[in-house]
């Protein structure tokens, strides 16, 4: 029992102590984030909400990140890489001299110096110890149970609370007619693919929407009896924002997130403005959609009046619970805004998760600030047989191939014997077998410097390039010594095989003859790390020579660059043949990278000679031509490259940015581009704009959608100034001209837009709807619809109506479908044929 306690309190310290070394970094990408969106307000709630959770990610994996990138070397990618893992800055140190073995002189290795001076460096180099430890006892375990116990108290609330949901749900009762038809509406306003039910509750107070699988939206009786039509409009469409953005989903992900972190003081701040930026999403998604967010604002204002407070907080979103901010939402829909757009840039969201991600690469590179000790003594046997005097120098031998770090450490610890796994060499080899290639195998060399930075490299090497080596090496325990050889020099590498896999130490010895002739080359003698990077990268006498050739380069360097990247000598000669020779192999690596060609390279050059490798770099990977680029600068010289990067992007052509800002100079990239997205042509913005200089990018962009003319526009304004862009669309999209909407508004002046609409698509003009409700008031609109579906004509009707028999409006159109009339009626009257139905009227006129 001891045993699990110790264990699991090992565990909960682990996880603490990487908890606590990246608290600071999430604090800080949290920081930067924050001020990253207050400085940009032009950004919309919906791309705010999604950078809120790629932060709550990343502030979830950081303390994984910590512990997982960091497996044991035998594991790595089979591709070939050779990165610096830790990347602060070297300190300056002069260059050591490469030893080059000569036919007889023994091999050297790539560090070699005198033991003393090494011993003596690491002893004279006091350092504050990072991390600092502490001794913790049991109280990280304890930590852990008080976790886990607010975590399952958290997720029993959960569960009620989708329990007691489930129950609302299953007693609400299914919503009016008419209730539906407005909803319908609605929902086809928002263009969402989940298709809700609407429903209406005694035990709600507030407006919510619910339901993952099977959504519903769930209005309380009390706001139906309060609330007029047009603020019921807006009620329906946040929440069917909250079922198109599928909020119920994201809310739960929020709700399980709270309690699995509900300790971390970052991921809770996080949460809250995830929150916060949903609700403020829909907002701006019924803004864009009625047009005005002042009278959204007076809405919000009179469901605080009721809805200031819930019952009971459940997994669904809704428009006042809580957790909606209502006040801070009225004030956010008062302040001078201009796009209420209710989508999520995706660009905007990249750039704040790139900042993000490159605050994580670098912190989680910095060393750990706080590490809990063991408070146990392990003890250390020694063995009496060997003295005293011998082991110490035993432990002087040894920490002249070891690396610093580890010198420094052992050397403040009491003498022992150290076991192979103990060791942190220098320069360090790992072997595995490959994983689906028995004549492979994978080889990782570690290169340490002195302040404990480390250069790795990992290959998928053939058996045939290693000397002395063989599979069957690795099914017993024991040493191996065997060479890495290729053409520049060998990898000697000896240590011990456990389990299936080998590492120790390796030296680096190059091959007199390339070094030799490198040099007549005119490339200077390669130093340590070149010569490491030489063997790893295997560069070649010939491509040594075709390089040079060139004119490019003599520097070693430079050589392995180029082959790391792939660089051929050929594109090197196309490159430089075209006339750029004053280029440097960075730049000249930094094209192929970017697969820029020789041609496209003088192309461009020819269009912009001042442009950078960058800038080039960027056209390249945009697909930018070089004739799109010269005539776009010619239009317009102030273009910067990302400017001219995106109008490309969107297809947007020289002479139609021209027409766009010789129209609008202030007009941005951004809006030409939204403009041209929408297929907008510069003769159709100028003249929308003559009629109303006022409109705005997105505004414009729903009426070219819709069809919208200029003409119709202006003359629908005329007609009714206060009518929205959308109430315009809507017009539009149902053949209604501004004389019928006139004829109707002056008829009935209740009549909303989907009403006009639905008596249009059903053939319905001003003049026979007031002859019906000349006749009958209280007809719907479907009843007159249906009476002029079945060609019933107000005297029709008139007549009808004056009979004694009371037909209804079904009734009366099934006579007139059977051509029976008034007068038919009153002589079966005559004949005594009283109180008979439609349908026996119906069938004694067919017998007829």
């Amino acid at each position: 029992m001891s045993a699990i306690l110790e264990s699991l309190n090992a565990f909960s310290a682990v996880g603490l102590t990487a908890v606590l070394n990246t608290l600071w970094l999430a604090l800080a990408v949290a920081a930067v984030i924050w001020l990253a969106l207050r400085l940009m307000p032009r950004v919309n709630a919906a791309t705010r909400h999604a950078v809120w959770w790629a932060v709550l990610a990343l502030v979830v994996l950081m303390p994984l990140a910590t512990i997982l990138p960091r497996p044991a070397p035998p594991e790595p990618s089979p591709a070939r890489t050779e990165k610096q893992i830790l990347t602060r800055a070297l300190p300056s140190s002069p260059v050591r001299p490469l030893l080059v073995r000569g036919a007889d002189a023994p091999a050297s290795p790539l560090t070699s110096a005198p033991l003393h001076p090494l011993h003596s460096r690491a002893a004279a180099a006091p350092r504050v110890r990072v991390p600092i430890e502490f001794h913790p006892g049991n109280w990280p375990s304890r930590l852990l149970f008080l976790w886990m116990a607010v975590s399952c108290v958290l997720l029993g609330r959960i569960v009620r609370s989708y329990l007691h949901l489930r129950g609302l749900r299953n007693r609400a009762r299914p919503a009016s007619a008419e209730l539906v038809v407005r909803f319908e509406q609605r929902l086809r306003d928002s263009r969402t693919s989940r298709a809700p039910q609407l429903l209406v509750s005694d035990e709600v107070i507030s407006p919510l929407a619910a339901g993952f699988l099977h959504p519903v939206v769930i209005l309380p009786d009390l706001l139906l009896e309060e609330i007029a039509e047009p603020e019921l409009d807006c009620v329906l469409l946040h929440e069917l924002a909250h079922v198109a953005r599928r909020d119920d989903w994201t809310n739960l992900m929020g709700r399980l997130a709270s309690a699995a972190f509900v300790l971390h003081p970052v991921a809770a701040w996080v949460l809250r403005r995830i929150e916060r930026e949903r609700e403020i999403a829909c907002d701006d998604w019924v803004v864009a959609a009625t047009g005005s967010a002042v009278h959204y604002a007076a809405t919000l204002a009179r469901l605080f009046e009721f809805c200031c407070t819930r019952r009971r907080e459940l997994l669904a979103t809704g428009m006042a619970h809580r957790s909606s901010n209502l006040g801070e939402r009225i004030e956010i829909l008062l302040r001078p805004r201009f796009h209420f757009s209710p989508g999520a840039s995706l660009p905007r969201v990249s750039f704040c998760v790139a900042d993000c991600l490159a605050l994580l690469s670098f912190g989680v590179r910095m060393p750990g600030w706080i590490t809990f000790a063991k408070d146990s003594t392990v003890a250390v046997a020694y063995n009496q047989a060997v003295p005293q005097s011998q082991i110490s120098a035993a432990r002087i031998a040894l920490s002249a191939t070891l690396s610093p770090a580890h010198r420094a450490q052992s050397s403040a610890t009491p003498p022992a014997i150290l076991t192979d796994q103990d060791k942190t060499w220098r320069h360090e080899w790992k072997l595995t077998r490959h994983d689906s290639s028995p004549s492979k195998v994978r080889l990782s060399l570690i290169s340490r410097d002195d302040d404990g930075n480390n250069r790795m490299n990992t290959q998928d090497v053939p058996l045939s390039s290693l000397a002395g080596f063989s599979l069957s090496v690795l099914d017993h325990d024991g040493p191996v010594k065997f060479e890495y050889v290729r053409d520049s020099g060998r990898i000697l590498c000896e240590g011990r095989v456990t389990r299936g896999r080998a590492s120790g130490p390796f030296t680096v010895v190059l091959n007199p003859s390339f070094v030799s002739a490198l040099q007549k080359m005119g490339y200077a003698a390669p130093h340590d790390d070149e010569a490491f990077s030489l063997v790893t990268s295997d560069v070649t006498l010939g491509y040594a020579r075709s390089v040079r050739d060139t004119g490019l380069t003599s520097s070693v360097s430079d050589l392995i660059d180029l082959q790391d990247h792939g660089v051929s000598s050929d594109y090197v000669r196309a490159v430089r043949q075209e006339g750029f020779t004053n280029l440097t192999a960075s730049d000249i690596s930094n094209l192929r990278d970017h697969g820029v060609e020789p041609n496209y390279l003088k192309a461009i050059k020819a269009a912009g000679p001042n442009l950078s490798i960058d800038e080039i770099d960027s056209l390249y990977d945009h697909g930018v031509k070089p004739d799109y680029y010269k005539s776009m600068k010619a239009t317009a010289s102030q273009l910067s490259i990302e400017q001219i990067d995106s109008l490309f992007d969107h297809g947007v052509e020289p002479d139609s940015y021209k027409g766009f800002a010789s129209l609008d100079p202030k007009l941005s990239i951004e809006e030409i581009d939204s403009l041209r997205d929408h297929g907008v042509k510069p003769e159709y913005y100028r003249s929308v704009k003559s009629v109303d200089a006022n409109l705005s990018i997105e505004e414009i962009d729903s009426l070219y959608d819709h069809g919208v003319k200029p003409d119709y526009y202006k003359s629908t304004k005329a007609t009714a100034s206060q009518l929205s862009i959308e109430q315009i669309d809507n017009l539009f999209d149902h053949g209604v001209s501004p004389d019928t909407y006139k004829g109707f508004a002056v008829i009935d002046p209740g009549l909303s837009i989907e009403q006009i609409d639905n008596l249009r698509d059903h053939g319905v003009e001003p003049e026979f709807y007031q002859g019906i409700k000349a006749v009958d008031s209280t007809l719907s609109i479907e009843e007159i619809n249906s009476l002029r579906d079945h060609g019933v004509e107000p005297e029709y009707l008139k007549e009808m109506r004056a009979l004694p028999d009371g037909f209804s409006i079904s009734d009366i159109s099934e006579l007139r479908d059977h051509g029976i009339t008034a007068k038919y009626i009153r002589n079966l009257h005559d004949m005594g044929m009283k109180n008979l139905t439609a349908a026996q009227i119906v069938r004694l006129r067919d017998g007829d």
